[in-house]
This record gives C-alpha cells, structure tokens and sequence, in this order.
C-alpha cells in the first residue's frame, strides 16, 4: 500500500507519495507516471492547453470527465512537458 504525505495551506495542496520498491530501486507500474506529478487547479483548461501549446507542451491522453458523482462536471487533463515533467490540469465546475 503506498504511503502519502499532504500538505495543505489555504488553496495549496502538496501530496507526496512513496513509490513501491523492488530490488534495485522502484517497480515499474501502469500509472505511476500519473502518480509523480505536479497538479493545478485552472478556471478554463481550454485556455491553458492553448497557452502551454506554445512552447510544447502537450497532452497525454484524452480529457478525463467526471459524469457522476460530487465531482460531476470536473474536466482533467495530463500534459507532459519537453522536460519530461508529467503536469495534471484539473477544471472544477462553476458553484
């Protein structure tokens, strides 16, 4: 079971979570590049993804929306920077 630290202060939110090991360093899995990343809360991920298509960010995948649920109408994205850098968008639905 992965162990996680958060730290929250006002509108921030830092989770660190501890990889899974193996001998020699950490097992490779299905998803854990989702796990090491920097996530942001944005008003219009439309924008952002135009704006970060400038100097070559891209995303991974296909937007993630929530259908259901207390999150219903919650956009997510994944980009990956030129650096390698995996960056979460997250889009929460207007009050």
């Amino acid at each position: 079971m992965p162990r996680c630290v958060a730290l929250t202060t006002g509108w921030n939110r830092v989770s660190v979570l501890a990889p899974r090991k193996v001998a020699g360093g950490c097992a490779p899995h299905r998803g854990d590049v989702d796990k090491a990343h920097v996530a942001y809360d944005v008003d219009n991920i439309d924008a952002v993804l135009a704006a970060a298509a400038k100097p070559d960010v891209r995303p991974i995948g296909e937007f993630s929306a929530v259908n259901a649920g207390p999150k219903t109408g919650m956009r997510v994205v994944y980009l990956r920077n030129p650096d390698g850098v995996t960056i979460e968008l997250i889009e929460k639905p207007s009050a």
